[in-house]
């Protein structure tokens, strides 16, 4: 028998624009994210961590400050708003039923 013990922490992420508004959109939260954790790592200890892609954070283990505030820049983000897929009639176009998420490795 075989007993795995894990000390899942949960996080919960808000993330805004300097000017205070929410940032809107999946695609642009998990760059917000992944941006985070790359430039940050220090200040994270090291820490993976997975995002549910909207307001929760998991990691293995808390992360080393209750709260943890970030300034990250991102260039050539588009929201779900205006992402481009949109034809003139309001339809999406076909190139956006062929996008795929991509998952992060588990290390």
């Amino acid at each position: 028998m075989l007993e795995v013990l894990m000390d899942i922490s949960s996080t919960t992420v808000s993330l805004s624009y300097e000017d205070g508004r929410p940032v809107d959109g999946k695609g642009v939260e998990r760059k917000v994210i992944d941006s985070v954790q790359e430039t940050y790592n220090n200040e994270l200890a090291g820490k993976e961590f997975a995002y549910d892609g909207e307001k929760s954070l998991f990691t293995v283990g808390p992360l080393p400050n209750n709260k943890l505030e970030f300034t990250i820049v991102l260039e050539d983000v588009t929201s779900n708003r205006n992402n481009g897929n949109a034809s003139h009639d309001g339809h999406e176009s076909s190139n956006a039923h062929d996008r795929k998420r991509v998952k992060r490795p588990y290390r």
